[in-house]
């Protein structure tokens, strides 16, 4: 899944709970900042 920064930030709690079922890219300005990954 990707988002956007500013989306991650508003929904951190839904994202937390998504990330236990897949890889959550976070952009910024259209590029691809960040991979959030369960451990």
């Amino acid at each position: 899944m990707i988002v956007t920064a500013t989306e991650f930030k508003t929904n951190f709690g839904k994202y937390l709970e998504l990330i236990a079922k897949e890889d959550v890219f976070i952009t910024r300005n259209g590029k691809i900042i960040a991979k959030v990954v369960n451990p």
